[in-house]
Order: C-alpha cells, then sequence, then structure tokens
C-alpha cells in the first residue's frame, strides 16, 4: 500500500506544476489525479497572456497560504476565481449603487 504524501511534499508538487506550467516546460508524463485535475480546471478557463499568468501566480499564492492555514490539497482553480470575484463584488459597489447612494446624500436624482 502507497502511503498519501503529506501536505508540504502535495504544496512542493504544486508550486513545481505551476513553475513548469508558466515556463511553457510541462514535459512530464505522469501527474497525479489532483495535478491533472489542476491542469484542467486552467485551461478550462481560457485565459490568454499576461491575465493568464497573473491569475495563475495569484492562484499559486493563494494555494500556498491555504497550505499554510493547514489545508491537504490545493483549492481548484475555479475556487479561486470564484473568490477574488466575490472579493471584487464587495469591494466595488456597482456603479448604479453608487450613484444612487450619491444622489440620496444630495437630494438629486
Amino acid at each position: 500500500m502507497t502511503a498519501q504524501p503529506d501536505s508540504q511534499t502535495i504544496l512542493g508538487q504544486f508550486n513545481r506544476l505551476i513553475e513548469d506550467l508558466l515556463s511553457g516546460q510541462l514535459q512530464r508524463t505522469r501527474f497525479e489525479p489532483w495535478e491533472m485535475a489542476v491542469l484542467l480546471d486552467i485551461e478550462g478557463a481560457s485565459l490568454a497572456g499576461a491575465v493568464r499568468r497573473r491569475l495563475i501566480l495569484g492562484y499559486q499564492h493563494a494555494v500556498q497560504r491555504q497550505f499554510g492555514s493547514g489545508a491537504a490539497r490545493p483549492m481548484t482553480f475555479s475556487q479561486y476565481l470564484c473568490a477574488i470575484d466575490g472579493r471584487r463584488a464587495q469591494r466595488k459597489p456597482p456603479a448604479r449603487a453608487a450613484i444612487a447612494r450619491a444622489s440620496s446624500k444630495t437630494g438629486t436624482v
């Protein structure tokens, strides 16, 4: 029976996977199931160029923080994207809401 790798081993594998992906040097032929899930999730997002690189680096940092808090497996890229979308929504109110608040304070419409 094969022993399950510890979280530090998985984090190391995750970091290597992301570094290989960003450098374009993904030449392995064997992947763990969770690594395939990460790769398929990233590719499914259909991102390109600098935006793709920035989001993947942000994802890597988020997973590192997650492992620092005791996680055993990395979150999915989709979960990361949902989390940052949720933070953006909390931070930036829609323009209509901001205009409505401003006009209610001034009494104009």
